[in-house]
């Protein structure tokens, strides 16, 4: 099974907390178990880790958010969205390179 997270986003909805580069999901907001700070994505990978052990995540993002997610996460497996295309385009790109692996644009 691979499971594909999108984290996509202009960062409009909490603005000025959020922006281009640092849209809501990566906004450090949430309280774990640890009593510490994470982001959204952060809590979305983790929980996935724990339902799904072994499983291959991959995450979908632009590119322009690539470094952001990879200071949070770790190196983890990206695709990169060359632009923003919304939603459709995001599952698009990320069932293409799953199913041809090297597959870029």
């Amino acid at each position: 099974m691979n499971i594909v997270l999108l984290s996509g986003g202009s960062g409009k909805r909490l603005w000025p907390l959020s922006n281009d580069t640092l849209s809501k999901q990566f906004l450090k907001l949430l309280k774990n178990e640890a009593g510490e700070y994470e982001s959204m994505v952060q809590r979305v990978m983790r929980q996935l880790r724990a339902a799904h052990p072994g499983v291959n995540v991959s995450v979908s993002c632009n590119i322009t958010q690539n470094d952001t997610l990879q200071r949070q996460l770790g190196q983890i497996e990206t695709i990169l969205e060359p632009a923003r295309r919304d939603t459709f385009p995001a599952i698009s790109l990320a069932a293409a390179y799953l199913r041809y692996p090297g597959f870029s644009c």
